[in-house]
């Protein structure tokens, strides 16, 4: 069993838009739309059982808040779980447009 460490970030109208276009391009091609509530994240890393947990929980459940930063892309990514640890390929880069 692996636990995973992730930090939670803010809804913006467009991080919202570009959720609802990605749920609707999956939902042409016969991927059904989730009824669970969007929760915007960062996966920060995910560790094995045997990995010291307790020590990374000291330091990431520290609360860090207004770090702002720009995502010029984002990338469609495989992850699979392996007895070596995870395996992740990029199936494709999507590059946004910036505004001002």
């Amino acid at each position: 069993m692996s636990s995973i460490f992730w930090a939670g970030i803010s809804e913006s109208n467009e991080l919202l838009e570009l959720r609802d276009k990605i749920e609707n391009k999956l939902f042409e091609i016969g991927v059904e739309k989730n009824d669970k509530k969007y929760k915007p994240h960062l996966t920060l890393l995910r560790l094995k059982k045997n990995d010291n947990i307790a020590n990374i929980k000291l330091i990431l459940n520290k609360e860090i808040s207004n770090i702002k930063f720009r995502v010029s892309h984002f990338s469609l990514i495989k992850s699979e779980l392996k007895m070596s640890g995870s395996e992740y390929k990029i199936i494709k880069k999507y590059n946004l447009k910036l505004g001002s």
